[in-house]
């Protein structure tokens, strides 16, 4: 049994050898097997076995990245944040002191400019301009610029120099520059004092306090009178039942009343003309009146506490075409406060024109009221006034 390996399995063993054949030991007894036949021919198919268990997963391979997809739509807008605090930055050093400007030392009586460049982003540019003693009060700056933006002004302005300032006054934009020509004038020196120029006009009048009021001087002597002055008049129109004076004023020494007038009462060739005062209608008048007839006829009439003063006859309707009242009426001391008021008139009516119808009419009346006057109402006791009937009052002088 030389040259054989046991290999032990389990109860049994088996021993490999060179020539394939297997020695199988069973039972204590070793039996030798014979070597292997040729192959038969194969035998059919037998039928699938069972789906064997699903191996574990092998490492997964490494893809290529796909391409980037389409931009999806934007969100919607979140709210805003609160805000942050408010923190203030600490205050920058100060810059460094630009280099000094350029400097100009005139002699005496000597014109002179300076160019002065103001570039982005400065605002403005300064030019120290010295004048000696001789030169005499400092002189006038000009500017001269085509920009139209420019500013000029002096600053420090002494007998021996000043400083002349340029400045812009819009912003620069980046990169962009302005240059403008300060320049003055020549200094001849003090001359002799020139004549004294003429008188500048005068200041006006300050207002001073008001003094007190001085005393009252002796009333001068009553100057001479003036003219009669009209007051009013009065052209009746629509048949007007009265005529009236109101607003009378009393600056005059008398009234005069000038009537000429008609009455519509119709059927007759006789009317009445009646005064009121005031416009009293009280029982304060009284008067009297006499009418003088053609041939010598005469009536007298009176009124006593009666409540309007009759005045003179008036023609009416029947009357002759044409005919007309005229009178005159006299108020002396209208004004005055202290007697009752007294007046007189005088008068020509046509009743009819025919002998024995002419009337002329004189009267005189008073008004048992010391009051100034103020108005006068005329009326007539039937009828109205016909239309072109006139009343003139004149204030007298």
């Amino acid at each position: 049994m030389s040259g054989f390996v046991p290999v032990a399995t389990d109860s049994d063993f088996g021993v490999s050898r060179p020539d394939n054949s297997t020695v199988t030991i069973a039972a204590g007894v070793l039996s030798a097997v014979s070597p292997t036949g040729a192959t038969g021919p194969a035998g059919p198919t037998g039928p699938t076995g069972p789906t064997g268990a699903t191996g574990a997963t092998g490492p997964g391979g490494t893809g290529s990245p796909g391409g980037t997809g389409p931009t999806g739509p934007t969100g919607p807008t979140g709210p805003i944040g609160p805000t942050g605090p408010s923190v203030t930055g600490a205050t920058g050093a100060t810059g460094a002191t630009g280099p000094t400007g350029p400097g100009v030392s005139l002699g005496a009586a000597a014109a002179g400019s300076v160019s002065l460049t103001i570039a982005s982003p400065a605002a403005s540019a300064t030019a120290g301009v010295v004048f000696p003693t001789s030169f005499g009060a400092a002189p006038t700056v000009l500017v001269s610029s085509s920009e139209g933006t420019v500013i000029a002004s002096s600053e420090d302005v002494t007998d021996s120099g000043f400083t002349a300032r340029l400045t812009c006054s819009v912003p620069l934009a980046p990169g962009d520059s302005i240059t403008a020509l300060l320049s003055w004038s020549a200094d001849s020196g003090t001359g002799s004092e020139g004549p004294t120029g003429p008188t500048g006009p005068t200041g006006p009048a300050g207002t001073g306090a008001t003094g007190a009021t001085g005393a009252t001087g002796p009333t001068g002597a009553t100057g001479p009178a003036g003219a009669a002055g009209q007051i009013g008049s009065v052209i009746t129109s629509g048949s007007q039942a009265t005529i009236s004076f109101t607003g009378i004023p009393g600056t005059y020494s008398g009234l005069m009343l000038i009537i000429q007038a008609r009455s519509t009462r119709s059927g007759l060739n006789n009317d009445l003309l009646n005064l009121e005062i005031n416009g009293d209608s009280g029982a304060h008048y009284s008067g009297y009146r006499r009418e003088d007839y053609y041939g010598g006829n005469t009536t007298n009439l009176e009124t006593v506490d009666g409540t309007i003063l009759p005045l003179c006859g008036l023609p009416a309707a029947a009357s002759s075409a044409g005919d007309a009242t005229s009178l005159t009426l006299f108020i002396p001391n209208y004004a005055a406060t202290v007697f009752n008021k007294t007046l007189h008139w005088h008068g020509f009516w046509p009743q009819v024109d025919s002998h024995g119808d002419l009337n002329i009419e004189t009267g005189g009346g008073e008004w048992r009221q010391t009051s100034a006057i103020t108005s006068l109402t005329l009326s007539i006791t039937n009828g109205n006034f016909v239309n072109g009937s006139s009343a003139v009052l004149y204030g007298l002088p």
